[in-house]
């Protein structure tokens, strides 16, 4: 479904608000449920909502105390409960399969990549990220499986629980039995969510020292490197120099010509050291004499050759070190943080669970009156919220790790 507003011409005048009032009704005809609301809305251009904001003076809503805020509440509490919110869920819950298939993928090319700058430079930070690594792993491993197994059991509590308790047929004490029942799982995945909350915690925590510990050994490496090139920079510049006036001594020959130049760009090849050697000889040098020319040469050229490919090197191991170094401060500003958004509510649900089922088991013990209908009972009865089946469709999406597009 299309939310967002069309494109408009920044050269047309502006709608007035009557028009654009006029616009949104026309596409919401007769409905006034939440999704054609969204599928009116989209029938607006970027314009035609600055207007409105414009004439609501940038006010965002009409909730102004505590029983509108109620009313919005159930309002949101129904719609997450609709069959439509279903594919919505479940797309919410890919971001949360991409974040961490993102993550896996961010370790594996920081392993490679210190992997390939221990081939040389022995930082020793191998063994510390694939630590971090294999916690990550563990920790997706079982939140999976606790997504899994809290899906069921929400699901569990407003499909049957919910209504048993509420149900006049069965004896209280059957009632109470069921909800402590249900509490105390409750209870045992509160205590699962927040011991996963605080091992996170510990490899964030862990995970930001290794980044401090890898940024300060890679800014002095980096420095080290950059000294290494600016002085093999000086070298190559000298060396060059020296190979300029070798050719130069040919004589005019050479220099200004188009051979001067062949022999320049064919540099240490059979090709320039022939027509040197024959060059040479033509000039009434011997052969012995020839050797000497050409061998300074060779060596001057070799040493050209090796110093540009150690310059290619450490530059090479410069951008590594460098990548590596970016790639771990972004993985730890956002990637785990956004890995922990997507799941970190396990505990919350839990933990309004516990309390909606402790406040049913109160309601029980005191009587179980009708009149006295604990809070989340009578919306769920009488309104029909069913928050956490509809979370559970987020759980069972992420549990199964795999990222589909709906």
């Amino acid at each position: 479904m299309e939310t967002a507003p069309p494109q408009y011409n920044a050269e047309d005048a502006p709608p007035s608000y009557e028009d654009v009032v006029k616009k949104f009704t026309a596409a919401l005809g007769n409905g006034k449920d939440p999704e054609k609301i969204l599928d009116a809305m989209a029938s607006l251009n970027l314009a035609d909502c600055k207007v409105v904001c414009d004439k609501n003076d940038n006010k965002l809503g009409p909730i102004v105390g505590e029983e509108d805020m109620e009313k919005f509440l159930l309002g949101a509490e129904q719609a997450a409960s609709l069959p439509v919110a279903q594919k919505h869920l479940k797309k919410v819950a890919n971001t949360a399969t991409r974040a961490v298939k993102d993550i896996e993928m961010v370790f594996n090319r920081l392993l490679l990549k210190i992997m390939e700058i221990d081939k040389i430079h022995e930082s020793g930070f191998v063994p510390k990220l694939r630590h971090h690594q294999e916690t990550f792993s563990d920790l997706i491993r079982e939140s999976r499986y606790l997504a899994r197994e809290i899906s069921q059991h929400g699901q569990e509590f407003d499909e049957v629980t919910v209504e048993f308790c509420a149900d006049k047929t069965i004896s209280v004490e059957e009632r109470i039995q069921r909800i402590e029942s249900f509490r105390k799982r409750a209870e045992g995945f509160e205590t699962a969510s927040v011991d996963m909350q605080k091992r996170f915690e510990k490899l964030n925590n862990d995970f930001t020292t290794f980044i401090s510990e890898f940024k300060a050994w890679a800014k002095d490496k980096e420095k080290e490197l950059d000294k290494a090139l600016t002085q093999l920079i000086k070298e190559i510049g000298d060396l060059k120099i020296r190979i300029s006036e070798i050719i130069v001594s040919l004589g005019f020959a050479v220099t200004g010509t188009v051979i001067g130049a062949i022999i320049f760009l064919a540099g240490l090849s059979p090709f320039s050291l022939l027509l040197i050697a024959a060059g040479l000889i033509l000039c009434g040098l011997n052969a012995v004499a020839a050797m000497k020319f050409i061998a300074t040469f060779i060596v001057l050229l070799n040493e050209l050759a090796a110093k540009e490919e150690l310059k290619k090197e450490y530059e090479s191991q410069l951008k590594i070190i460098q990548k590596a170094r970016s790639e771990l401060v972004l993985l730890g500003n956002e990637g785990l943080g956004t890995f922990w958004d997507k799941i970190g509510f396990l505990k919350a649900y839990w933990v309004n669970a516990s309390s909606e089922a402790a406040a049913i088991e109160f309601w029980l013990k005191q009587g179980a009156s009708d009149a006295k209908w604990p809070e989340y009972m009578k919306k769920s009865l009488r309104e029909n919220v069913k928050i956490y089946k509809a979370l559970s469709t987020y759980l069972e999406e992420y549990s199964r790790g795999v990222d589909t597009d709906e």
